[in-house]
């Protein structure tokens, strides 16, 4: 077997992984010229990957518990943290301890004017006509104006293809529409996440049901945490149907029609201006980590 560390990859739970090329220029020489299945090939071969997952997400009543006393020692909003905190571990068949910790959110967002604000699914994405998408060699895809833009005009308005929420919110923010969680809508199965409501719950079965138990080992941020939500929240068919895509892509076009396909607005997000052999062989490298992780 080929030596193994030129890549050398680290789940950090709650932030980016850590990674490592220790490749040099015989690295960067073996892979001058390939394809992508033979630098993924490549990768797998000489990759150290540790993955790691410690933190127990099983349900607890136990845990429920001191949480539900904590809130009822603290009082006021500082308890709805602790309350929505106590939701989040109890097991589903616990129904008198949830209704329990319901009233008292329900109490405390009364007294203190908490209102909830449930997230928007109707906002439609939309872009001035005043923008315009260019390509130049070396500097890439990138967007320019064709006319002047007056100070407080909005220019572009849309929703995320996925949005992720970073993992110090996890348990105070709603995985979904990532706003802050009153009155919180557990998971059934883990507990590592909260909604703000069951049409958010609803709504992230999309994603969570692949992810669900394994936030220890997902990246709580950075570049690589949307790109794993991408393939989580879609089927394994939205991609087979649209892999001549990646051999037909022309980066030097594209604008802000609403009639494109989701794929190629994705795909188009960048800029192309990057070929260097490092970034090339950098970005195998990640995506060997997001197949391993998957």
């Amino acid at each position: 077997m080929a030596d193994k560390g030129f890549f050398q990859f680290k789940t950090a739970p709650g932030y980016a992984p850590s990674y490592r090329f220790n490749g040099g220029t015989k690295a960067v020489s073996e892979m001058s010229g390939q394809g992508i299945e033979d630098m993924l090939r490549y990768v797998h071969n000489h990759a150290t990957v540790i993955i790691e997952k410690k933190k127990d997400c099983t349900k607890s009543k136990e845990k429920a518990l001191k949480f539900f006393e904590k809130a009822k020692c603290f009082g006021g909003l500082q308890a709805l943290k602790e309350l929505n905190t106590t939701l989040i571990h109890l097991p589903k068949d616990e129904s008198e301890i949830t209704e329990k910790a319901k009233a008292m959110i329900k109490d405390i967002s009364t007294e203190y004017e908490v209102k909830s604000y449930l997230s928007d699914e109707t906002s439609k994405s939309e872009a001035s006509n005043k923008l315009k998408i260019a390509y130049k060699e070396g500097v890439g895809r990138h967007v320019i104006a064709s006319e002047d833009i007056s100070v407080g005009e909005t220019i572009v308005r849309e929703r995320p293809f996925v949005s992720f929420l970073h993992h110090s919110h996890q348990m105070s923010n709603c995985l979904n529409c990532l706003k802050a969680v009153i009155s919180g809508t557990r998971c059934e199965n883990c507990s590592q996440v909260i909604f703000c409501s069951e049409s958010c719950q609803e709504s992230a079965k999309l994603f969570h049901n692949c992810e669900c138990g394994f936030m220890e080992i997902i990246p709580g941020l950075g570049p690589l945490a949307p790109v794993l939500r991408i393939f989580t929240s879609k089927s394994v068919q939205f991609f087979t149907e649209r892999i001549d895509k990646f051999d037909d892509y022309d980066k030097s076009v594209g604008d802000f029609s609403s009639d494109t396909d989701v794929f190629e607005d994705m795909f188009n997000l960048q800029a192309g201006n990057k070929t260097s052999s490092q970034y090339k062989i950098d970005k195998a490298a990640y995506t060997y980590f997001l197949i391993c992780i998957l």
